[in-house]
C-alpha cells in the first residue's frame, strides 16, 4: 500500500457561509415547529445526550434540556447548552413549567435508565 506524498494534500478552507457554530445542517422538516423538552438522566450514556439533542435539530426542532445533578457528572452544562443552542434547567421551580402542556409538543427522556424507567412506572417523581 502506497501513500500519496504529503505535497498531494491540499486542505480547503470552509466555505464562506451564513452557519456558524451553533447552527445545524438542516436534514428535514420532519420536526418543524415542534419544540421538544429533552430530560436528561444520570447514566453514562448522557454524555452522548449534545448528540442527540443536535440529531433533533438537524430535523427542525428546537430542544430545551431539563438536566438532574446525575446527570451533570456525565455531560457539561455548557456542551449541552451550545448543542441545544438554549440554556440548560438545572432546577425546576414551584410553577412547573415543564409539565405545561403549551410549551413542548414531546418529551424524551434519555438516557432511560432502568431507575428511570421504573420511577415513571411506579408513578414516582422525586
Amino acid at each position: 500500500m502506497s501513500v500519496p506524498p504529503l505535497s498531494s494534500w491540499r486542505p480547503q478552507p470552509p466555505t464562506s457561509e451564513t452557519m456558524n457554530d451553533h447552527n445545524v445542517p438542516i436534514l428535514s422538516d420532519a420536526l418543524k415547529g415542534r419544540h421538544i423538552g429533552l430530560l436528561v438522566t444520570g447514566g453514562i450514556a448522557a454524555m452522548k445526550i449534545p448528540l442527540l439533542a443536535r440529531s433533533l435539530r438537524k430535523h427542525g426542532a428546537e430542544v430545551t434540556a431539563f438536566c438532574s445533578a446525575d446527570a451533570l457528572k456525565y455531560v457539561a452544562e455548557r456542551s449541552l447548552s451550545w448543542a441545544c443552542n438554549r440554556t440548560v434547567i438545572t432546577e425546576l421551580s414551584a410553577s412547573a413549567e415543564h409539565l405545561n402542556g403549551d410549551l413542548f409538543d414531546a418529551y424524551v427522556c434519555a438516557p432511560a435508565t432502568y431507575n428511570t424507567i421504573n420511577k415513571f412506572a411506579s408513578g414516582i417523581a422525586d
